[in-house]
């Protein structure tokens, strides 16, 4: 892994009002297994953050799609346009999603996005 493939923490929503200002101004894009929010920041670069309720299973199951939506996002960050904070959302669907799943779904959005 490189430097420039590294998921830092400058590129990560870490507050709580930092979630709640995308997930009520930003623009929601649907998937089968998650939503997105956009909002646009002054940052000059996309930060992610991935919001993962109880409802959606144990911990094991949360960290898991947490880890792999920042897989997805690390590996294809560049597609994103610059400049937007993005919250995941997942949908309670199914816990045993893989990661070729997921990369596809969030392909799909970041299509609707441009």
């Amino acid at each position: 892994m490189t430097s420039g493939e590294k998921f830092k923490k400058t590129d990560r929503l870490l507050k709580r009002p930092e979630f709640l200002k995308v997930q009520t101004r930003g623009r929601k894009h649907s998937s089968k297994s998650f939503i997105v929010v956009l909002y646009r920041n002054n940052h000059g670069r996309s930060r992610l953050g991935v919001a993962v309720s109880r409802k959606f299973g144990k911990s094991v199951q949360r960290n898991r799609f947490k880890r792999l939506i920042r897989e997805v996002f690390r590996k294809n960050r560049d597609k994103w346009p610059e400049g937007h904070d993005i919250v995941v959302i997942p949908k309670v669907v199914d816990h045993a999603v893989s990661y070729e799943e997921l990369a596809k779904e969030f392909e799909k959005i970041q299509w609707k996005t441009r």
